[in-house]
């Protein structure tokens, strides 16, 4: 499954990780997340 010229991935993070990785984003929801809950994320390789 293409979505604009790359393919889709699932991974599990922690919220603190995920803050971490994306806090130069600029996306303020992540700010909601909780530091030791796990979450699936979905993200697209867009190389």
């Amino acid at each position: 499954m293409l979505h604009g010229g790359g393919y889709p991935f699932l991974f599990h993070a922690q919220g603190r990780d995920i803050k971490n990785d994306f806090a130069a984003s600029g996306v303020e929801a992540i700010a909601d997340l909780y530091d030791e809950k796990w979450y699936l994320v979905e993200a697209w390789d867009q190389s």
